[in-house]
């Protein structure tokens, strides 16, 4: 006899009609598990473009370390799962990491 999900040894075994298999225990997937935080991208684009509109001025920090003041030309978006952001007078786009808000 096979008891899916069971060892196989219990083939091997003779239960009688007053034995029983016990069921196997439930999983409580609701208790004791931490959920897991997933790194949501498009959250963190959405807080930036609402509290700064195209036309911020920024400062950029560069490859180099030089820090830029510029604005932005673009709201900020993801490309391949980074936040990115167009600036004015700069080739391509900056990682959103490099760029903080100008409060002058």
């Amino acid at each position: 006899m096979y008891f899916p999900g069971r060892m196989r040894t219990l083939e091997t075994k003779k239960l009688n009609k007053s034995s029983e298999i016990p069921p196997e225990p439930q999983k409580n997937e609701g208790q004791n598990m931490k959920k897991k935080q997933i790194y949501d991208p498009q959250k963190k684009v959405d807080e930036w473009n609402n509290k700064h509109p195209v036309g911020t001025k920024v400062i950029v920090t560069k490859d180099d370390g030089k820090k830029i003041h510029t604005t932005t030309t673009a709201p900020c978006s993801v490309m391949c799962g980074t936040i990115v952001i167009w600036l004015k007078d700069i080739s391509g786009c900056y990682e959103l990491e490099r760029v903080v808000p100008d409060v002058q």
